[in-house]
């Protein structure tokens, strides 16, 4: 079978020099072949801010904005709250854009992928709220020295064998989609590791993936959280659990 390129043909009326035009074709061939747009450009929006994304982070998607917004409203219901920690930084949407709406705050930027994290500083740069943070490369919460107000964890979720034949699969890190066999291994033990970090009074945001509520309830409710909160996204699915010591389940 002949394989054949498309191309959109130029017009007199686009207003384009040679070199855009070309940029654009180029552009157009890379997103007919499959390449995420968000990498074609370049950046993607998170929160109503441009963050710069690449083949080595995550994707900002909507869903996690649910998860930015029930952290500003929790570091402004407690004004002593101050050290974040942003676990799974990737781009640094989350951790950037606290930094920006809630000046107060200092964040400890980790993931597991040196690259993410030298996007991450490069958004936080970008945005010029480099001196508010701390990067480090490790697994979930091992490095993390004494405890941190509020925890926001955006942990790959997605079970392993769902990811076979998914587009998103070859577009993004697997690093950052893999979730192991019942796509809960990162989520299980962020939650059980988490009590060493948490303080007295501290909040942690979790994001699930659709169907994981229940498994993830049990996990939460097992490990000795007495503070168990779930909100729906824009979709109507369950989408974070908001955990802590103490308050009880609501």
């Amino acid at each position: 079978m002949n394989q054949t390129k498309t191309w959109i043909l130029a017009h007199p009326e686009t207003g384009l020099t040679e070199a855009e035009w070309s940029a654009f074709q180029r552009f157009s061939e890379a997103y007919l072949q499959g390449t995420a747009l968000p990498h074609i450009l370049g950046s993607w929006e998170f929160y109503g801010r441009s963050f710069s994304v690449n083949e080595d982070v995550l994707i900002p998607r909507p869903e996690t904005e649910l998860m930015v917004e029930q952290a500003i409203l929790i570091l402004q219901e407690n004004m002593r709250m101050e050290c974040i920690a942003d676990i799974g930084a990737g781009s640094g949407c989350v951790g950037v854009t606290l930094a920006l709406e809630v000046p107060r705050v200092n964040v400890t930027a980790i993931d597991l992928s040196f690259e993410a994290l030298t996007t991450s500083r490069a958004n936080a740069e970008r945005y010029d709220v480099l001196e508010k943070f701390a990067f480090v490369q490790a697994d979930l919460l091992e490095p993390i020295q004494g405890k941190h107000d509020l925890v926001c964890a955006n942990l790959p979720y997605i079970p392993s064998s769902e990811l076979r034949g998914l587009a998103v699969a070859d577009r993004e890190p697997r690093l950052a989609l893999d979730g192991g066999p019942d796509g809960l291994d990162h989520i299980r033990k962020f939650i059980w590791s988490l009590r060493e970090v948490l303080a007295e009074q501290g909040r942690a945001l979790v994001e699930i993936g659709a169907g994981q509520l229940d498994q993830t309830m049990s996990i939460a409710q097992a490990a000795g959280w007495e503070h168990v909160q779930v909100f729906k996204d824009i979709a109507g699915i369950d989408r974070l659990l908001v955990l802590g010591r103490g308050g009880g389940n609501e």
